[in-house]
Formats: C-alpha cells, sequence, structure tokens
C-alpha cells in the first residue's frame, strides 16, 4: 500500500474544498444581498417621509390661515402617526448652529451680551427619523460683527 493518499481521497478533500469555498461564497452573497434589501429599504423610507414632510409642514402653515376644526383634527392624527413612526422634530431655534442639522439662509448681528452662532429664527423645521437627520432645517443664525 503506497504511503501517499488515494486517489479516491484525494479527490473526496478537493471536491470537500470546493464544496465549503461554494458554501462561503453563498453565504457572503446572502449576507450581500440582505445589506442592500436594508439600504433600499431605507431609501424608500426616506423618500417617503420626505415627501409626507412636505404635505404635513403644507397643512400646517394652512393651519395658521384656516382655522378649521376638520384641520385641526388631520394635523393631530399626522402627527401622532410621525411620532408613532419614530419621526421627531429636532430643536433648532435658540440652539447652537449645527450644521448637521440645519442650513443658514440668514444671519443678523447679535450683540456683545449675546451668544454668538445661535438659531434665532427657523424658517424649515428638522426633523429625524430616530438616529438620523430625515430633513434639515433652513435657519437664521446671530454673528457677531
Amino acid at each position: 500500500m503506497p504511503v501517499g493518499k488515494s486517489k479516491k481521497t484525494e479527490n473526496a478533500d478537493d471536491y470537500k474544498q470546493k464544496y465549503l469555498r461554494a458554501l462561503a461564497d453563498y453565504q457572503n452573497l446572502l449576507k450581500r444581498v440582505e445589506q442592500e434589501k436594508q439600504r433600499i429599504e431605507q431609501e424608500v423610507a426616506f423618500s417617503f417621509w420626505q415627501r409626507f414632510l412636505d404635505i404635513y409642514e403644507d397643512m400646517l402653515r394652512a393651519d395658521v390661515f384656516v382655522k378649521d376644526q376638520g384641520l385641526k383634527m388631520i394635523l393631530d392624527k399626522m402627527k401622532k402617526f410621525l411620532k408613532d413612526s419614530g419621526v421627531s422634530e429636532v430643536e433648532l431655534e435658540g440652539k447652537k448652529f449645527d450644521p448637521e442639522l440645519a442650513e443658514v439662509v440668514d444671519v443678523v448681528s447679535c450683540s456683545d451680551d449675546q451668544e454668538d452662532n445661535t438659531v434665532s429664527k427657523v424658517y424649515r423645521k428638522a426633523y429625524k427619523l430616530f438616529d438620523k437627520v430625515l430633513q434639515v432645517g433652513k435657519v437664521q443664525v446671530k454673528k457677531k460683527s
């Protein structure tokens, strides 16, 4: 009997290695597909919420001018829907300006006793979906001259 492996044993080992590589490739493919699926779902969700926020903010502006009980009920339902879905408004006014949460559309000067680089007015609210910024705000910022 020869000292080396038999041809059948070598073939079996070769097929086993090919099987293990194919299995690893398949498992990696499953992980990549799942990551891509999650990325697409997140993009769709962000797109939906951004469009929904446009409508919601239009309704809020309408509520300022049209005092209607039906409109108020719809706004209350929309606000609850946003909250229940993990969408929250980010408080900007009076806070230190954060470029991750807002963009500056106007700058006003402030006196020496006021804090520099703070948001003095919000033109468009900022929102987060859980911990990610969904919509950046548009703000006015105080700057020392």
